[in-house]
């Protein structure tokens, strides 16, 4: 996904979503049994991965939207945001918690680029709660 900027740096008003990312965000929020995400914990199906991606990429772009430019930064704070991502498209308290600590675990392992920062941590300075042990928040 993306988000436009304008020249003095502020976001459009919409993101731009891949069809595969709006077809998992839409295959979590309309299911009629909430999806199952404790298999995070070990090995998931394909599907259950494209389901994770599609919140990621929500949280990831959100913070664009509002107004973060700096890509390490956006991919941190949607690392700390996608539990609550999960728990706004309808994903039970204990799966939205295996997609927050499966998305924080894989943040921490990815090495270096544009989108990942030695800084997203607890007591970070990418930390949205440095008040709290708690990560992600």
């Amino acid at each position: 996904g993306w988000v436009d900027f304008d020249a003095n740096g502020r976001p459009a008003d919409n993101t731009h979503l891949s069809a595969a990312t709006c077809a998992s965000l839409e295959r979590v929020w309309r299911a009629e049994e909430p999806h199952e995400f404790s298999c995070l914990r070990t090995i998931c199906r394909e599907e259950t991965y494209d389901l994770v991606a599609g919140i990621i990429t929500l949280a990831h772009e959100s913070w664009h939207l509002r107004g973060v430019t700096n890509e390490a930064q956006t991919q941190c704070y949607a690392v700390q945001s996608s539990e609550l991502v999960a728990l706004r498209l309808g994903v039970r308290p204990i799966g939205a918690r295996a997609i927050a600590d499966f998305v924080a675990a894989r943040d921490a392992i990815a090495a270096g680029g544009e989108y990942h920062s030695g800084q997203c941590r607890s007591g970070g300075a990418y930390d949205l709660h440095p008040e709290t042990d708690v990560w992600p928040d």
